[in-house]
């Protein structure tokens, strides 16, 4: 049979401590990873829209370039 003395109960109850502070350290990194992963995650979405935003601008400003270039071409066929 096993005895524990006093200076035993220290160094689990130590060793406890530090595997219970390493734990805490690690779920705050894996928050940080997470929140980091998410706002990079919107940073993406909000590119890709303004992407979108400009080419859809692009595209109606060619469009009306496309109608005044018709209009200019009918006017010089009268």
């Amino acid at each position: 049979m096993t005895t524990y003395t006093a200076t035993d109960r220290q160094t689990t109850q130590g060793s406890t401590e530090m595997y219970t502070m390493y734990e805490a350290l690690a779920r705050e990194r894996m928050r940080v990873r997470e929140r980091e992963a998410q706002q990079l995650r919107v940073a993406r979405e909000l590119a890709s829209a303004r992407r979108w935003h400009r080419r859809e601008l692009r595209a109606r400003a060619a469009e009306q370039r496309a109608r005044a270039a018709q209009r200019r071409h009918a006017l010089r066929a009268v």
